[in-house]
């Protein structure tokens, strides 16, 4: 019944890939990285209440669900040109907002850490891959 978890404060970053889809309906593929660090004074509650599996339980679904909302209000186009990194910053002000209570915080220290489980560095759209034409 002893058991001892670790968990890395550090710095640490993933490269996820995620399905979504533009205002106009296509369908295509981006691929996205983050950073994120465990808030270390919450780090018990993360524990007990997600577990070690915190990336795939938490990061991954919740930037996914997020990203999907944030690209299907745009047309498939402006992901590719200029509006990539409102994209990007309207993915990370969306997953950090308090109005989210997912216990994804923003990188800035506040003095209340009691909601936040995880502070996300930022959100990086690497790679937006359009679907194959068809012949």
């Amino acid at each position: 019944w002893d058991k001892f978890y670790l968990y890395d404060l550090r710095l640490q970053s993933r490269d996820e890939t995620y399905q979504v889809v533009s205002n106009d309906g296509l369908h295509f593929e981006i691929e996205l990285s983050y950073r994120w660090h465990v808030v270390g004074p919450n780090v018990v509650t993360l524990n007990q209440g997600i577990g070690p599996e915190y990336i795939t339980r938490l990061l991954v679904p919740e930037i996914g669900s997020v990203a999907r909302g944030v690209i299907a209000s745009y047309p498939a186009e402006a992901v590719f040109s200029e509006a990539r990194v409102e994209v990007q910053r309207e993915i990370y002000s969306e997953i950090t907002a308090d109005s989210l209570p997912n216990g994804i915080g923003p990188r800035e220290t506040r003095q209340d850490l009691s909601g936040e489980l995880v502070a996300l560095s930022d959100v990086f759209l690497k790679r937006v891959e359009l679907p194959a034409r068809p012949f």
